[in-house]
Order: C-alpha cells, then structure tokens, then sequence
C-alpha cells in the first residue's frame, strides 16, 4: 500500500483526502481492498476500485480543541492476504490573520474660488 503525500498543514474545518494505492507486493497488480482511515480517533471505512486506488474525504474539526499535530492510520484489508498498514500525521493550524495594507486616501481640497456660497434670498 501507499499513501499520497499530505499537505504540510490544513485550516479547522477544512476537508481532507486521503487516498493511495493497493497492490500485490511482488508483481504491482492491484487489489480491491477494504481500507480503514483512522484519524484522531474518527474511523473511515471505504473500498479501492479496480485499479487498487482510494479516495476517502475527511472534514476536519473546527472549534476549540482542532489544532495540533493528529495521527493518520491507514490499514488494508484484502482477501487471502495479511492486512496492511501504514501511518503518518497531518497538522492543524488555525489560519494566519487577514491584514490589509494600503496608502492613506488623500483629502481634495477644493479652492475658495470654486466653493458655492448660499446667503439669503
């Protein structure tokens, strides 16, 4: 089994994929599996295809407690062969603050001469 490379870090709230590949060790010939994902505790179970490939999406938690560095498990199970695993993690960080830049607007003055003046009727 292999598993694609994660991001560096992903934002609460924000959905994963986690996907890779099942293949027969010695000849590369895929196989369909069943695949546990588990992720901080929350467990995902779906199938390869018929090319050996998964794609489980998962959505992070967001709130108190959503950042951090999470542990990823992912085993394999197929028929007639010894489940599969492999681990990694993936990193939470709540995102940077927006900051705006910008010049200071410019007041126009307008000169006397042009100012509109009211007096009585």
């Amino acid at each position: 089994m292999s598993l694609d490379q994660l991001n560096h870090s992903y934002a609460p709230g924000e959905t994963v994929i986690i996907s890779g590949k099942v293949a027969y060790t010695f000849d590369s010939a895929p196989l369909v599996a069943v695949v546990t994902v588990v992720v901080n505790g929350m467990q995902l179970v779906g199938a390869t295809d018929a090319a050996g490939d998964f794609s489980l999406p998962f959505v992070l938690p967001a709130g108190p407690g959503a950042v951090g560095v999470f542990p990823v498990s992912v085993t394999a199970s197929a028929s007639g062969y010894p489940p599969v695993e492999e681990n990694t993690f993936l990193t939470v960080e709540e995102p940077a603050p927006l900051t705006l830049t910008g010049k200071t607007p410019i007041r126009t003055v307008m000169p006397p001469e042009t100012a509109w003046s009211f007096r009585g009727f």
